[in-house]
């Protein structure tokens, strides 16, 4: 959606890069792009015809669907390279993997989801498949509760005035935002978010804010399934986020990331 301080023009050609690059989709054709941006195809032919000459799109000849191009990809790799700060977080993530073997991810909040802006694999042959650059909801990981850590009760209620947008991913998703509140007032008092089964049946998740200038500006994961991530293994995976926590609370704070934290503030 265009708003009234943006260029038009070129917010078209952002909301079509990230629907085409939205997680778990095949591409989209042109009408199904023109349905979902609400814009005429006409109006959008031109900037996707550019897109895919540029290589920032793919088509699909078979299917007519326009997917996420090599050019994209280049630029997300340039960012990746240049943001010191990011890799010294993912070191930091590589530290919790390796104390306790599981799956560590970041993420941040993006237009009422969580984006995944970092991952570092489990080495277990069975684990979490996960990718950066997806989308979940909040209210149902614990990525998203950590990052509500850091809202008050009256902004949740403005992000979910009733149940319907709170849709039951698993039958054991939290639906009422008053029970989402409640959980977030204990969240609180404990320093850490948790899930089980709420985005996913067999997967168990805990999740700890990380601070800047006292807001919350992005969240430390570990996820396992359900069949190895007893209380024990919960308890080493939460030692060794809040080792991480405090590691990169403590980086952030140096001066010479103050542009880089800015940046990741802007994502908020």
């Amino acid at each position: 959606m265009v708003k009234s301080d943006e260029h038009r023009s070129t917010s078209r050609v952002l909301d079509i890069l990230e629907l085409v690059s939205s997680e778990g989709t095949d591409g989209f054709t042109l009408t199904e792009i023109s349905s979902r941006l609400n814009a005429p195809k006409s109006s959008l032919f031109p900037i996707i015809h550019t897109l895919h000459a540029r290589r920032f799109l793919e088509l699909n000849p078979a299917t007519g669907r326009y997917c996420i191009g090599l050019g994209a990809f280049t630029v997300g790799v340039v960012f990746a390279n240049k943001h010191t700060l990011l890799e010294h977080i993912r070191n930091e993530m590589r530290q919790v993997t390796e104390g306790c073997g599981e799956i560590c991810q970041m993420g941040v909040a993006d237009r009422g989801k969580v984006l995944y802006v970092a991952k570092v694999e489990s080495p277990n042959a069975i684990r979490l498949i996960s990718s950066v650059g997806k989308r979940l909801p909040l209210y149902c990981t614990a990525l998203g509760k950590a990052l509500l850590m850091g809202w008050q009760d009256d902004q949740i209620r403005a992000l979910y005035p009733d149940s319907s947008l709170m849709p039951a991913i698993t039958t054991n998703t939290v639906t009422d935002p008053e029970i989402l509140i409640e959980q977030l007032h204990q969240m609180r008092q404990s320093g850490y978010a948790s899930e089980c089964g709420e985005s996913d049946e067999n997967i168990r998740c805990v999740a700890v804010p990380l601070l800047a200038n006292g807001q919350v500006m992005a969240a430390l994961s570990v996820s396992a399934p359900l069949f190895r991530f007893d209380e024990e293994r919960q308890a080493l995976a939460l030692e060794k986020l809040f080792i991480a926590k405090q590691n990169i609370e403590s980086l952030i704070q140096r001066p010479d990331f103050a542009p880089e934290l800015s940046g990741f503030l802007e994502l908020m």
